[in-house]
């Protein structure tokens, strides 16, 4: 609880810390593994439907799937399973409780677009991305 200018604020913990990765990450993409890293070095510490679960590691990786340089393939790595985190690639939101990693629009060594932990659509990662027809 905040006491500011005689009002009692109670902060709670919100929508922001729900279905989220909590740590800052970094990732690198080789070939078609991407391999995330906590920035602190902790534990990865995931919150799926309210359920915080730390892993028992740092990094953690999965396969993306290459598209074509002409046909660039989209790409949303997720957690979920709220009792068992992992990590799921897929081409669209997926429609499970899930806390994004990363996004990307990749082809065949190269990479149209990256982010790390944003959430939306294939169109409007692409439509916001200021990497689109660059390496």
């Amino acid at each position: 609880m905040i006491f500011v200018n005689r009002l009692f604020i109670v902060v709670l913990k919100d929508d922001l810390f729900v279905n989220t990765v909590l740590n800052k990450l970094n990732g690198t993409l080789i070939d078609k593994n991407l391999t995330i890293i906590t920035e602190e070095g902790n534990f990865i510490t995931v919150n799926l439907e309210d359920k915080e679960t730390t892993l028992d590691r740092v990094t953690d990786s999965i396969n993306i799937v290459l598209g074509t340089n002409s046909s660039p393939q989209f790409n949303i790595v997720t957690y979920q399973d709220k009792d068992n985190p992992s990590l799921v690639v897929s081409s669209t939101v997926p429609t499970v409780p899930h806390a994004v990693v990363a996004r990307g629009l990749v082809g065949n060594n190269t990479i149209y677009g990256a982010v790390l932990g944003l959430e939306g659509s294939s169109d409007e990662f692409i439509n916001k991305s200021p990497f689109v027809g660059s390496q």
